[in-house]
C-alpha cells in the first residue's frame, strides 16, 4: 500500500503528482491500484479532453470502488463532477475522498 511516507517520492506540482501524494496520506490504494488508476486516467483524459469537441461535464466510474479513477480524473479535469457508483463502497474510500478533497478544495 502507499503510505504517507511514501509521499516524497512523486514531487512536483502537476496534478497526478498532487494525487500520488492525496493517496499516500490516505493509506488506503495499493501502489499497483493506483498505477493502474493512473494509466487509465492519462488515456481516457487523452481521448476525451482537449480534442475538437467539448470536454465531458461529467464522469461516472462505476464499480469505482474507493473511487479512485474518478479522482484522478477529477485531478486532471478540474470542474468536472464526478460520480463513483459500487454495489459496496469500502470503509476506505471516505479517507480517499477526504485527502483529495483536501488536496484539491
Amino acid at each position: 500500500r502507499l503510505r504517507a511516507v511514501d509521499a516524497a517520492a512523486f514531487p512536483g506540482d502537476s496534478a497526478l503528482a498532487r494525487a500520488a501524494r492525496a493517496a499516500c496520506r490516505a493509506e488506503c490504494v495499493r501502489r499497483k491500484e493506483f498505477e493502474e488508476n493512473v494509466a487509465c486516467a492519462e488515456a481516457i483524459h487523452a481521448q476525451y479532453y482537449g480534442r475538437d469537441h467539448s470536454p465531458p461535464r461529467e464522469i461516472v466510474d462505476v464499480c469505482g470502488g474507493h473511487g479512485l479513477l474518478g479522482l484522478l480524473l477529477l485531478a486532471l479535469a478540474p470542474g468536472t463532477r464526478c460520480f463513483a457508483v459500487d454495489i459496496r463502497r469500502p470503509a476506505s474510500a471516505s479517507a480517499l475522498r477526504r485527502e483529495f478533497s483536501r488536496e484539491f478544495p
